[in-house]
């Protein structure tokens, strides 16, 4: 089943000081594999040690970064924007059913550039705070407007008629 969602962005003249947006995401394992991955937490100690307590379920919080850029890109300023630079600290590490929390909050606007200066940190369920500090965006200029598809799982039913289109 696809559903159609709208998605839009803030752009650099309706961005205000103080405006944040978040997202919360709970971490299933496929997750927490692709932010090892991100994060560099991919050493042959860990991929190859199945008697390392957490193995494969728990990676450096430096993949918390991949959620506030979800932020960015998606909500606040959302498509158009580019990160320009980031400055973050990270602490511990992130698991299989965390509840991950990323805010961004303008703190400043810079014309030249169309700079915004948002205050990041991406939280667990517990409140400890996995990745802190200041990315630098520049936001766009323009309204942009996509139609986002949304798959759903297709019921049992369904499978039997789905098809990938063949490539001609």
């Amino acid at each position: 089943m696809t559903l159609k969602k709208e998605m839009t962005n803030v752009t650099f003249d309706e961005i205000r000081i103080g405006q944040a947006a978040e997202m919360t995401v709970t971490l299933t394992k496929h997750q927490v594999d692709l932010l090892a991955v991100f994060s560099g937490d991919v050493d042959a100690y860990h991929l190859k040690s199945p008697e390392k307590p957490g193995y494969g379920k728990r990676t450096e919080s430096a993949g918390a970064v991949a959620l506030i850029s979800a932020v960015i890109g998606t909500r606040l300023p959302g498509p158009g924007a580019r990160i320009l630079r980031r400055e973050l600290d990270f602490s511990g590490d992130i698991a299989v059913g965390d509840a991950l929390t990323a805010t961004v909050t303008v703190l400043d606007k810079k014309p030249e550039g169309r700079v915004v200066v948002f205050d990041t940190r991406c939280v667990n369920q517990s409140g400890h705070v996995l990745a802190a500090g200041r990315a630098f965006v520049e936001a766009p200029e323009t309204r942009l407007v996509y139609d986002c598809l949304l798959y759903t799982s297709p019921s049992p039913r369904d499978r039997t008629r789905s098809r990938m289109p063949s490539s001609a």
